[in-house]
């Protein structure tokens, strides 16, 4: 009796890490997108030239929305 309670225990644990993990994951890649699209915007902000900066920012858009 008590390893089968041990077992089944021992499957909802590993199913909630694995779900926690996975959780992670995502945010790791969403604070990734986040981390370059402000490092690009602080590069960008840089350039004087309007027209430069403009096409800096929009290729680091489409960057960002390709992942």
């Amino acid at each position: 009796m008590v390893g089968a309670v041990s077992e089944i225990l021992s499957v909802i644990v590993l199913g909630f890490n694995r779900e926690t993990n996975n959780r992670l994951d995502d945010l790791r890649k969403d604070m990734s997108v986040i981390e370059t699209a402000r490092v690009g915007l602080s590069f960008a902000k840089q350039i004087e030239n309007q027209e430069k900066r403009d096409n800096a920012i929009s290729e680091l858009s489409l960057k960002i929305q390709g992942g």
